[in-house]
């Protein structure tokens, strides 16, 4: 679930290319040492979201307060987000500074991530929008395409999606398949399932039910909700030479119907759907910090007229004490006289 946030106290050994390249981290770190705030920025991203790094919540606090004490506005807010939520909302700008260095490098974790974010990269254009949307993804391709090419699952996956619906590119159903079969021969289930639907259909491969069951109880073990529903249905049955087994697909049944586990949420509308659930770290602090950002009229990007500080504050309010508001309150004040 979206709360159950792991607190690691301490600093954490870096992962990713942090560890393979920890000069180029350890300058970062410097930079926002010294007061650099696109710097500061991207470091208390990386440690809120575990990108880049191990997550860690702590020294994620300690870069978006440094950030916020120069008067930067979306560090105040994303405080409030790691306080209320343990997470922020997906910042395309800031992966894509974060993985650039790595990717022009060769990582091929790196490639994908920044072919990843480009398409969210433009800003809105009205005289050359469909121009600007071509090239952010013209430029996406050639990242997951070098991502691909190292054998990048995750990489070969979208791409084969991108082949298989024509988004961003000319449709090609043979492609897909190539790519969803590279992807699926590296244990990646989602490929596996669109592998075997392209095996039902006849798209780009030859139609094969048998093949076809074989991948969908492959993506099924990989914990596939679809394919897990789908192979119970095959057993149940008793489909493909398979002797019909009812207890056997009931289980399959019932972890299908097993929540799946949390997406990251990009968008702070996504994140409010939640506010049933409990802070996992200070709902006081949270409420502070959105406060102060609504006093200085933050406005949010990308979430239109129906999502403001303001109407934050009400959300967080919900599950708030009348003891909690007036310790927020307080703490507001108190950050106000802090910060510029």
């Amino acid at each position: 679930m979206l709360c159950k946030v792991i607190l690691w106290l301490g600093l954490m050994a870096p992962m990713g290319w942090a560890a393979s390249r920890p000069e180029a981290w350890a300058a970062r770190i410097k930079a926002g040492e010294q007061g650099e705030l696109t710097a500061q920025l991207s470091l208390g991203y990386a440690y809120a979201q575990g990108e880049v790094v191990a997550k860690d919540l702590p020294t994620a606090i300690k870069w978006y307060r440094a950030a916020a004490k120069q008067g930067d506005l979306s560090a105040g807010f994303n405080l409030g987000m790691l306080y209320r939520f343990g997470l922020v909302p997906l910042d395309y700008a800031i992966m894509a500074d974060l993985y650039r260095l790595a990717a022009e490098q060769g990582d091929a974790v790196a490639q994908f991530k920044l072919g990843m974010a480009y398409p969210f990269l433009t800003t809105l254009d009205l005289n050359n929008f469909v121009g600007q949307v071509k090239s952010a993804h013209a430029e996406a391709l050639i990242w997951l395409q070098k991502a691909a090419g190292q054998d990048q699952p995750d990489a070969q996956l979208l791409l084969g999606e991108w082949y298989a619906e024509g988004n961003y590119v000319e449709k090609n159903p043979v492609k897909a398949v190539q790519y969803f079969r590279k992807a699926a021969a590296r244990n990646n289930s989602e490929a596996q399932w669109r592998l075997a639907q392209a095996c039902l259909a006849g798209e780009g491969t030859l139609k094969n039910e048998a093949t076809a069951a074989q991948w969908i109880r492959l993506a099924a073990e990989g914990g596939h909700r679809k394919a897990q529903a789908s192979w119970g249905s095959i057993l149940f049955d008793g489909r493909q030479g398979l002797a019909a087994n009812e207890k056997e697909a009931e289980k399959w049944w019932r972890r299908a119907d097993e929540p799946p586990p949390p997406r990251p949420f990009r968008t702070v509308t996504e994140f409010f759907d939640w506010t049933d659930k409990p802070a996992p770290l200070d709902i006081v602090q949270a409420h502070a910090w959105f406060n102060l950002v609504a006093s200085k009229n933050y406005q949010l990007k990308g979430e239109g007229v129906l999502m403001t500080p303001q109407i934050i504050l009400g959300l967080v309010e919900q599950n708030m004490t009348d003891q909690e508001k007036r310790q927020a309150e307080a703490a507001a004040q108190r950050l106000a006289e802090e910060l510029p």
